[in-house]
């Protein structure tokens, strides 16, 4: 036997997916358009994690893994050996 689901509405839960969408708009057009993205992490400030976002061409993945290995070497900066201590 099916039992029925409640659905209740939680107070401030449109606001807060209104939010979230507003705060992602700017990765919304890349991944709609198909475009290569990859975000790079530079540092550290104010104890707040820094990075930049590459956007590549079209079907252009190496233009964007190249341009990320570059910035990774001049900022001089591992994410992964930065949190995993």
């Amino acid at each position: 036997m099916a039992t029925a689901v409640s659905h209740q509405r939680r107070p401030g839960r449109h606001a807060q997916v209104q939010k979230l969408l507003a705060a992602q708009s700017p990765l919304l057009g890349t991944a709609m358009l198909g475009l290569p993205v990859w975000s790079v992490p530079t540092g550290l400030s104010n104890g707040l994690p820094t990075g930049v976002q590459l956007v590549s061409w079209k079907f252009r993945e190496d233009l964007a893994l190249r341009a990320g290995e570059m910035v990774e070497a001049a900022a001089g900066f591992s994410a992964l050996q930065h949190f995993t201590k």
